[in-house]
């Protein structure tokens, strides 16, 4: 599951990217 709604610093510890 790759969700990145901005630069992807805050989203990658939940997601992984």
């Amino acid at each position: 599951m790759r969700r990145n709604g901005g630069s992807g610093s805050s989203l990658r510890r939940h997601s992984g990217t």
